[in-house]
This record gives C-alpha cells, structure tokens and sequence, in this order.
C-alpha cells in the first residue's frame, strides 16, 4: 500500500510470512499517524496482521505517555474499525539526561528512557513471536522523522534561545540520510518517516482527513512543568517553546 506525500512515498508492503508488528508509541503526532497508517494498510490489505503496541512512561513527571497514547488508540480504532492486539508499557525507573559533553558510552548508557523502550520490546518479541526462524521474527515501527531544514534559520535561532537540546536531536539532522530498515541480529527495525521531517507527517493528517480527529489528542512537548500539569490534572496545554513545541508549531502551525 503506497501512501503519497510530495516529501517521499511510503511503500508499506509486507511480506506474508510477516504478521507481526510492533509499533513503539510515545503519544506524540509522529507515532499517532504512523499507528494509524498501519491501521489503514491492515484494514484494506493485511488483515491477518497483528498490530501491538509498545509505550514507555517517562520519568515522573514526563510519565503521562501511555495514557495518551491508549486514547490515540481509542480514537483509531473508531476512525478504522482496526484493534491492536495489545498495548504493552514500562515505566523508566531513573532520570537521564542531554549531555553533550559526555563520552560516547557513557552519553548511551544515560539514557535510560531509550534503553528501557529496547528492553521492553525485546520483551514482546520472545513473547509474540511465532518461531524462532528469522524471517518470521516480528518487525517494530518508530515514527521519528529528521529535523527542519537549516534553512529554517528563525527556527534554529528560536530553539537555541529558549531550549537546550542534547547532542542526539542532531542525528536526525536534515542533511543526512539514515537507512530506513536496520536489519539487527534477532530483530528488524523500521523507520519510515526517518528522511522526512515533520511537515511530511501534517501532509499526511490532512491527505487521511485526520488533522482535526486525531492530531489534538497527540502531545510532543517535553516541558517538565507542562508535563506535571498533566499528572495534576489541571492542564493538557503544550508550553510552546521546548524544541518539540516549536518543531511542532513549524510543521503544523499549530500546536493543538
């Protein structure tokens, strides 16, 4: 199934013997529509597919992503008629943090939030998996896309003002090209929207008519305060000047 977009197609096209799939969710825009694109390809195409879904909770505050993301799931299903077989979670037990001044290994190992996504996926492979045969091995989906264009330089200036970002937000610098399919020893990684930046994925919301259904009840911003206004219950609103934020408001031109 080939969904359009003027940035770069997406050729979602498994092979039969491939009926699993993983599709790691934070509650963001980014993994909202590639869940939903999944869904899309399942209902017309695969529908002996089997959708599950992997969500790590933040550290407190940030650890509101699984609540998000099970409302994203309600309200693609009713959009599809698609279910997901289940939404497996984990908390991340220790902070981490952007240090771009650390060691190569130790900057990895400081953060937790990614390694606990790994763990956790690696989980649900040895649970879900039919065989032990390689190619029948289930596939896990990340919607990461690359940054905004250095040509955007109001943007850069914006996010270096307001923002301090750790050196991992420039892998996904937009000048380089990133393999799409990781083939990795006992496991299959895909990242489709890895060479296209954020303006691709509102392309998307709108050609899918989602842009008013599904996108407000996605969240990106990564503030602290905003996230424990979350856990109090006493707001939902984005802060509009972390890097999230103002990538968000770039693409969208708009962050609700």
């Amino acid at each position: 199934m080939i969904f359009k977009n003027s940035q770069k197609d997406w050729n979602l096209d498994l092979p039969p013997n491939r009926k699993q799939v993983i599709l790691k969710m934070s509650g963001g825009a980014d993994s909202a529509i590639m869940a939903y694109l999944f869904s899309l390809y399942k209902k017309e195409e695969r529908p002996d597919l089997k959708l599950y879904v992997a969500t790590c909770n933040g550290f407190p505050p940030k650890n509101w992503n699984s609540s998000k993301v099970k409302i994203l799931l309600k309200k693609i299903t009713e959009l599809t008629g698609v279910t997901f077989e289940k939404h497996y979670t984990r908390d991340v037990t220790k902070p981490g943090w952007d240090d771009i001044t650390m060691p190569e290994l130790e900057f990895e190992k400081a953060m937790p939030y990614i390694n606990t996504q790994q763990e956790l996926v690696t989980d649900i492979k040895k649970e879900i998996q039919i065989d032990n045969k390689p190619e029948n091995r289930p596939i896990h989906y990340g919607g990461v896309t690359k940054n905004p264009p250095r040509s955007e330089t109001q943007f850069y200036d914006d996010t270096n003002k307001d923002w301090k970002i750790g050196r991992w937000i420039f892998d996904r610098d937009a000048d380089t090209v990133r393999d799409e399919d990781v083939t990795k020893i006992n496991e299959h990684y895909c990242l489709p929207f890895t060479n296209m930046d954020k303006k691709a994925l509102n392309e998307y919301y709108v050609n899918y008519n989602v842009l008013e259904d599904l996108f407000p009840l996605t969240r990106s911003c990564e503030d602290p305060g905003t996230a424990q206004q979350i856990i109090d219950g006493v707001s939902d609103k984005h802060c509009g000047y972390c890097w999230w934020c103002l990538e968000r408001e770039w693409a969208f031109g708009r962050l609700l």
